[in-house]
């Protein structure tokens, strides 16, 4: 596990992590950064990197983690021999 720099007080507040995500690294204070990993199985949508701004602010947008739907793509390859491709 990482260690966070996150402090109490400190200029942005302290960010929880989206369901089914965690922090790579977390620093809450002046341009420190969090950066969010979504679980396996699950995409990110929002600011994978946000940075705390001297305003109190993060920049970006908030990140979350939803299930992977659909189909994947998965090439499966056959070897056969050459002549049942010409007699069948």
């Amino acid at each position: 596990m990482f260690e966070r720099g996150e402090v109490e007080g400190g200029p942005c507040p302290i960010l929880n992590p989206p369901p089914n995500g965690d922090f790579e690294s977390c620093d809450n204070r002046v341009n420190g950064r969090c950066v969010i990993v979504c679980d396996q199985g699950f995409l990110r949508t929002g600011s994978r990197v946000r940075t705390c701004l001297s305003n109190g602010m993060w920049s970006g947008y908030a990140p979350t983690c939803t299930r992977k739907v659909g189909y994947t793509t998965t090439y499966t390859y056959k070897v056969v021999p050459l002549w049942s491709l010409v007699f069948g």
